[in-house]
């Protein structure tokens, strides 16, 4: 609730500003645009690199691991890395807004998609030491794959319309300041042990885990914009628009479906979902 009341305090000042700024610019400049506005946009978007942490409080010694040199025998818990990357994908765009003589203060809703990939990068014990091994015939096999990840976002933001030559043509500025409400889907991860012999004691298919499920966080969002727009008529625009989008980290809790230690929990981690996305827009003017 404290990141809902810190955006909404943010946004409520962001919109005061641009209200008083704009009445100031109104009252100067009369003869400028008072009105509202309704529109819509669609695209692409691309998202950076991003990073994926997990770490759960596991204290089973699996097969191949040197336990007898760990404080009571036994792991603190583990720590794995991905790097993962995301394809281009879909970016849509809806907003309301009002214009001030060269400012507009603008609600937006936004929808972006993009499948992901995820390239295993290390694993440790949960305080980051590394892992003893020692020899032995016991194989692991394991799969990690991710599906994708899909940011609604609901932001504030606040428009500078640019001088131009000509009456048609707009080019703009902007900033915002919102929610997104983030869901990563099929987060999979699946290891399992053989050996050439046996029995063993405990048998193998204890040590297996599996997990596949579904994971949402809500994060603050920063938002910056530049674009132009084409006054096809009156009251209606057509434009470009250019925005990109950083985000604060993803933090969900998860299970397991397979565990040696049932009940087990894990903390995923996703940092650096920052975006950008170019889209074609759409603007109807209303009357003043």
């Amino acid at each position: 609730m404290w990141l809902y009341g810190a955006v909404l305090h943010a946004a409520m000042g962001l919109m005061g500003a641009g209200v008083l700024i704009g009445m100031v610019a109104e009252a100067g400049a009369q003869s400028r645009r008072s009105q509202w506005y309704a529109g819509g946009a669609a695209g692409a978007n691309w998202p950076s690199r991003m990073e994926q942490e997990g770490h759960n409080l596991d204290t089973t010694c699996y097969p191949g691991e040197d336990c007898d040199r760990l404080p009571g025998g036994r792991p603190p818990g583990y720590r794995w890395r991905y790097d993962v990357e995301g394809r281009i994908g879909t970016a849509y765009e809806f907003f309301l807004g009002r214009m001030f003589s060269h400012f507009r203060v603008e609600f937006s809703v936004t929808r972006q998609q993009n499948d992901i990939d995820s390239d295993f990068s290390g694993i440790s014990y949960v305080d980051g030491s590394p892992i003893l091994s020692i020899e032995t015939d016991i194989r692991s096999e394991g799969r990690a794959s991710v599906g994708d990840l899909t940011i609604r976002t609901l932001s504030l933001n606040l428009y500078y319309d640019l001088p131009s030559a000509s009456n048609r043509v707009t080019p703009y500025a902007g900033a915002g300041l919102g929610i997104g409400f983030v869901d990563v889907t099929d987060l999979f991860y699946e290891v399992s042990y053989s050996g050439p012999g046996g029995p063993y004691d405990p048998p193998l298919k204890f040590y297996a885990s599996r997990t596949d499920e579904d994971l949402s966080d809500t994060t603050l969002t920063k938002h910056l914009y530049a674009g132009v727009d084409f006054g096809l008529t009156e009251r209606m625009l057509l434009g470009v628009k250019l925005s990109h989008t950083r985000m604060g980290n993803f933090v969900a809790t998860g299970g397991y479906d397979v565990h040696p230690i049932p009940g087990l929990t894990s903390e995923t981690r996703f940092s650096g979902m920052n975006h950008w996305s170019l889209g074609l827009t759409a603007k109807l003017l209303f009357g003043r």
